[in-house]
């Protein structure tokens, strides 16, 4: 009877130490929730309040599936409805400049951005820097619009310079320009010259400045730099006054500032 008694013992006294010594089941791995996407699936749209200096407005549209960006479209379209893509004498003399067409710039612009995910990870196109810069900023203003879900358009302000000329010189041989650049809405910079055939500036012409302050007691750089203060403060060239003693140059000057602000549109 001792004897199975102690047969008995030892057996659970093994049983014991094998249960002690066997490794632990292993739990079934939990899988780790996916990362919610800082993007809201729709389609999103920027483009600009008006047309740049050479008459095209800028316009991006991005399509987020899944949280991804799935699509790109990066295109100029001008007061007409046609676009730059799509202009063919454009793109030819793009070509001859820079080496990449408009649409060739775009497409590798789209495509780079749907490839990285990311609009500060898209490399610069070389020969349209430009274009890369307002790809840019329509890219963020979109993509801040996808995080909230927001599929109204993002219309941004465009920083340009508009330019206007006479057709011809004068009878003395002197050509007027303009050129204003806006800012955030705002005329911020206003450069306006009379120039020669060979490239001389009424304004730095230290013989013609002389011989017209003596006339009219106001020099032609006097009188340029207050018709350009003027107009930055007034922001209208109806309301710049005429320079005492430089009437002409103000004339030509409100006409050609009225020109090329008219070409913002």
């Amino acid at each position: 009877m001792k004897r199975i008694l102690s047969l008995v013992v030892a057996v659970l006294l093994i049983l014991a130490l094998a249960v002690g010594c066997a490794k632990p089941a292993q739990q079934p791995a939990q899988e780790q929730p996916a990362a919610e996407s800082k993007y809201k699936d729709g389609t999103y749209k920027a483009t600009y309040d008006f047309i740049d200096g050479n008459g095209w407005k800028p316009q991006v549209e991005l399509v987020i599936e899944s949280g991804k960006i799935t699509k790109a479209n990066f295109d100029y379209v001008n007061p007409e409805g046609k676009l730059k893509s799509q202009d063919t004498a454009y793109a030819e003399r793009m070509k001859a400049k820079t080496g990449i067409t408009p649409a060739e710039a775009a497409a590798k612009m789209n495509e780079g951005l749907v490839a990285a995910q990311d609009i500060e990870k898209v490399d610069v196109v070389t020969g349209a820097t430009g274009s890369f810069e307002h790809f840019v900023e329509l890219s963020k203003a979109a993509l801040a619009n996808a995080a909230k879900g927001d599929t109204a358009v993002v219309v941004l302000p465009m920083n340009a310079t508009y330019k206007a000329a006479e057709a011809a010189p004068d009878e003395r041989g002197w050509k007027a320009e303009i050129a204003v650049t806006y800012e955030n809405g705002k005329i911020v910079k206003v450069v306006y010259n009379e120039v020669k055939e060979d490239g001389t500036k009424k304004r730095e012409d230290a013989e013609y400045n002389k011989s017209f302050k003596e006339k009219s007691g106001i020099s032609a750089e006097e009188a340029h730099a207050a018709l350009e203060k003027a107009l930055i403060e007034k922001q209208d060239p109806s309301a710049v006054d005429v320079v005492t003693g430089a009437t002409g140059t103000s004339n030509k000057f409100k006409a050609l500032a009225a020109e090329a602000i008219g070409k913002r549109k």
